[in-house]
């Protein structure tokens, strides 16, 4: 009894491990230099997840998107999302997204992508509809309707319910 309990707490225990999500060194590194103290922020809902993988400029490179906070004090916190560019060579050119306050309705917020070829309807009932060119990163509040869904066009990010 004792051999197979320590075997499904070890198959527990490996599927724990491989499920955690890591982050090349250089873009922990990164952080580490630009965002002195920050902390990991998983979603607080369905995608608990604190960074996104996916290819968010449309050049067959994977990036990252990460999404932290920093402050010192609750009044102080920042929720961040960054992302970072994947190029050959293994480095990863940063760009800040996102940058609020980490308080009210954030702190029940989560991130998830949304993979290109993806058709999202921009306005209620029959409103325009546009299909992803690329992944996106979509940024969302638990159990609501508030998302921003920002997309890389043109060189810059822009949540394609504000065009």
């Amino acid at each position: 009894m004792k051999k197979l309990t320590l075997c499904i707490l070890a198959v527990l225990l490996s599927a724990w491990v491989s499920s955690a999500q890591t982050i090349p060194a250089k873009i922990t590194g990164s952080l580490n230099r630009h965002y002195a103290g920050w902390k990991q922020a998983p979603g607080s809902c369905d995608n608990r997840k604190w960074f996104l993988l996916g290819d968010f400029d449309g050049d067959g490179i994977m990036d990252y998107v990460v999404r932290i906070k920093t402050g010192k004090s609750a009044r102080a916190m920042r929720l961040k999302l960054i992302v970072f560019f994947g190029v050959d060579g293994g480095e990863y050119p940063t760009t800040k997204i996102l940058d609020e306050p980490y308080k009210s309705d954030l702190l029940r917020s989560s991130f998830a992508v949304v993979r290109k070829g993806t058709m999202i309807q921009l306005g209620e009932g029959d409103g325009p509809t546009i299909t992803l060119e690329n992944d996106a990163a979509s940024q969302y509040i638990c159990q609501t309707d508030a998302i921003k869904t920002l997309i890389f066009k043109d060189g810059a990010w822009k949540n394609i319910y504000d065009q």
